[in-house]
């Protein structure tokens, strides 16, 4: 970024805008070291307000524009002069921008709306000037002019034509990377969620490489491609042609349908996403709140534990008299077994355990197991050779040793005291957990009347804030499966339509004429092609630098920046938080902000402009420590920026307190020494005495 790039916003005039009657002014930082302004205000003061009544008068546009079918009726003019204006008379709205660059003042650049009552009406209109309803006889021109430096003939000049204003400011800040200089820090919610933050993505990347231009010129050329063949075929296929061209319209128009309903879901999960993030904050908002939260959860833990640890032991019931019911069953069948056994060793029906093997060595030895000696064919050789014939081999008797002793392990095990006892043991355990479980369930209700009673900051009690909370969730998952269904239905259609377009080249192909129109679809055909392939290049290359600015900053100003590895921005956008091991990681509220800001710091830096940077709610959504680690990163991260924060009073100069280290923002922003004033948003009267928003200085 270079000096010569650098324009900062010096002073802001407001003059009967919103909610300021009369004449109100601004001043904002231009030194480098206090580079940072802070304009505080609670909800509805004006915060907004200012920050959007410098886009509208540096675009012509509203920051927020509303739909014809709003019912709100207050907009740019001030409503009380509205109201007040008489027939024949007028009242003007302004807003006038003192601009700077490196050698001092370079733009004064007014914005205004003139509103003249032309008859008396009763009824109410929209009025796109006025951005609301307003009277219907109420008639709104607008103007624009800014005095700037004539270059051809010196000094300075007033210029009117909206066009040449235009010429001059554009290639400083051009309305397509508006969101690089003023930008709503609300959206900074939505990098907590990948899916919301692509959409960011993917908008910032299109409008820092021009894209938009390559898309309008694909869509322009597509679109005349697809009329030409649609001609040529009706005139090279006849009736066929025709039905084929008009199932192509009809194609078209359902993927438009469809693509539409997947926008408005993809819109409304998104306002969800947030509303339902809003709520956890309300939620959260008071100590007893964030107290009893707490305790719920933790109870609920509990009580899904114990459940757990009672199917173990239901379990380990049910295994225990699987096995034992059984042994039971047949233990007298086995006792009986027992007794015959011991009755035929007793009949000596059960050899001894001795093998023929043995029975050779003794008699090839001549001596008997005793010592006493023996000749061959004596009466003892002829006892042992007979003993021989009958023995039993020793596995056998080694198997009806083992199934004897089975029959015994059985039987110890399977008596009815050992079982009852254990059995009952088990039993007391199961009465344990059955008490324990009624008693978990009997906290977990008490805290939930506990947070029935809890006092709310709004309207709506705790309890009806966590019920809202608990259909958002479930109604996110619903909007997510119509999104999905969406997508699916647009994949079908266009095969379809892939399907239809063949027929209409071969249509085409085989008419055998036309061929002025088969070369202009040709040379569209090439169009497309080359554009789509830049597109992808122009794509590529604005992701990488986007992901790698990104990533700088992002690594050296997360909070706990030793749990990251990198940035990673994907092919389908998604920008993720990646850990050493390259697993994606969730990121807290304030992490999620930070990443946020990044980005926005990156994209600062791949447009090569040192522009101011407005941050309308940079801390909204937040609490607590993760307010400080913003803030942290806005004082120590843009050095040379000139930084305007729009903040409510609560955000900056109260902390939660509900862990420890938390500090308001202010004693975070202020050591750093880089904030150079600080205003409040405050009610005033006008000399006249009419009611007035007004800006005082803080000290």
């Amino acid at each position: 970024m270079t000096e010569k790039d650098s324009l900062l916003i010096h002073k802001i005039e407001i003059i009967n805008c919103g909610g300021f009657r009369g004449k109100h002014e601004l001043e904002f930082s231009i030194d480098k070291q206090k580079n940072i302004t802070v304009v505080m205000g609670e909800s509805g003061r004006g915060k907004s307000t200012t920050f959007g009544l410098i886009y509208w008068c540096l675009y012509g546009k509203f920051f927020k524009p509303k739909q014809k079918s709003t019912l709100i009726d207050e907009g740019l003019i001030h409503k009380p002069l509205l109201n007040e204006l008489e027939v024949g008379k007028k009242v003007t709205a302004s807003v006038t921008l003192t601009i700077n660059d490196q050698n001092g003042e370079k733009y004064v650049l007014t914005r205004s709306a003139t509103a003249t009552k032309l008859r008396e009406e009763s009824q109410k209109k929209f009025d796109e000037f006025n951005n609301s309803r307003i009277n219907s006889g109420i008639q709104i021109e607008t103007e624009c002019k800014m005095r700037m430096e004539d270059e051809r003939e010196g000094g300075l000049y007033t210029e009117r034509e909206e066009s040449i204003i235009n010429n001059e400011l554009r290639p400083f800040l051009p309305r397509d990377l508006s969101d690089f200089v003023l930008f709503d820090g609300e959206k900074l919610i939505k990098f907590q969620n990948p899916e919301d933050a692509k959409e960011i993505i993917i908008d910032g990347i299109q409008k820092l490489s021009g894209l938009p231009i390559v898309e309008s010129l694909i869509t322009s050329a597509e679109h005349t491609r697809t009329q030409i063949r649609k001609i040529t075929a009706k005139q090279a296929g006849g009736s066929d042609g025709d039905a084929l061209a008009r199932a192509l319209d009809n194609v078209d128009e359902e993927i438009k349908t469809a693509k539409g309903k997947q926008t408005e879901n993809e819109k409304l999960r998104s306002g969800n996403r947030i509303l339902y993030n809003e709520i956890q904050e309300a939620m959260n908002k008071t100590k007893a709140g964030k107290d009893v939260g707490t305790r719920i959860g933790v109870q609920e833990t509990t009580l899904k534990n114990l459940k757990k640890q009672e199917k173990k032991h239901n379990d380990e019931v049910k295994e225990f008299l699987f096995k034992k019911i059984p042994e039971l069953l047949i233990r007298e069948t086995l006792l009986n077994s027992q007794k015959d056994f011991a009755r035929l060793e007793e009949l000596q029906k059960i050899p001894p355990s001795i093998s023929s093997e043995g029975i050779d060595k003794l008699r090839s030895a001549l001596m008997c197991v005793c010592g006493r000696e023996f000749e061959k064919d004596d009466k003892a050789w002829v006892e042992l050779g007979r003993v021989k014939e009958t023995i039993i081999d020793s596995d056998t008797v080694a198997s009806i040793s083992q199934g004897r002793g089975l029959i015994s392990q059985i039987v110890d095990q399977a008596q009815p005291e050992k079982i009852n006892e254990k059995y009952n043991s088990l039993d007391d355990t199961s009465t344990v957990f059955a008490r324990q479980i009624k008693l978990a369930k009997g906290s977990l209700y008490d805290l939930y009347e506990e947070r029935r009673s809890l006092p709310s900051e709004g309207a709506e009690s705790y309890d009806q804030l966590d019920k809202k909370s608990r259909d958002l969730w479930t109604g996110l998952g619903t909007i997510q499966a119509d999104i999905e269904d969406a997508k699916l239905e647009i994949e079908k259609l266009k095969d379809t339509r892939n399907e239809i377009n063949k027929k209409l080249e071969d249509t085409i192909t085989h008419g055998g004429k036309h061929q002025d129109d088969k070369d202009k679809i040709t040379i569209l055909e090439a169009i497309v092609k080359f554009s789509e392939e830049r597109k992808e290049e122009i794509t590529s290359l604005l992701r990488d630098l986007t992901e790698e600015t990104t990533n700088e900053y992002f690594m050296k100003s997360v909070p706990q920046k030793e749990e990251f590895s990198k940035v990673e921005i994907s092919s389908n956008y998604d920008i993720l938080a990646l850990d050493d091991v390259g697993d994606t990681k969730e990121l807290s509220m304030g992490q999620s902000h930070v990443l946020g800001l990044s980005y926005v710091f990156g994209c600062r830096r791949i447009t090569e402009k040192n522009m101011f940077l407005f941050i309308d709610s940079p801390l909204h959504n937040i609490s607590g420590k993760y307010r400080n680690e913003v803030a942290e990163v806005l004082s120590k991260y843009l050095p040379d920026v000139q930084i305007i924060l729009f903040v409510t009073e609560s955000e900056y100069l109260f902390a939660e307190l509900r862990e420890e280290g938390e500090v308001p923002v202010r004693d975070i922003l202020r050591p750093s020494n880089k904030i150079w004033k600080e205003y409040e948003i405050g009610k005033c009267e006008t000399e006249d005495g009419y009611s007035t928003r007004c800006f005082e200085e803080m000290k």
